[in-house]
């Protein structure tokens, strides 16, 4: 009976010490280097993507029509529509600067 009544009371002092022991932790911040990489490759293909769209409709060969087109095509863009071969190349020479600040470069084949 004595050893029953001793784990009682070590149980109970056991109980009273986890009462005051402090449960609001503080969390480590989470690392989203890697969250931060997937958005700005994703801002690369969206971009792209929507200029690929503005492309198609300003030579006329947009499957549909965008409400909005939130840029133009920046100066000194040369683009080459070929329909018989159905190609269109947009040459960005040196680079231009969107009014977003997205600096484009090189050429893209459609």
């Amino acid at each position: 009976m004595k050893k029953l009544l001793n784990m009682a009371l070590v149980g109970l002092l056991y109980l009273g010490l986890q009462s005051c022991s402090d449960s609001n932790s503080v969390f480590p911040e989470p690392d989203l280097s890697a969250v931060n990489d997937e958005i700005a490759v994703n801002r690369v293909y969206e971009d792209m993507d929507n200029y690929t769209l503005t492309v198609l409709e300003s030579s006329g060969l947009g499957a549909r029509i965008m409400a909005s087109q939130n840029e133009s095509i920046c100066a000194g863009v040369d683009i080459n529509v070929n329909r018989d071969t159905k190609k269109i190349i947009v040459d960005f020479g040196q680079g231009c600067t969107s009014s977003s600040g997205i600096t484009r470069k090189g050429k893209v084949i459609l």
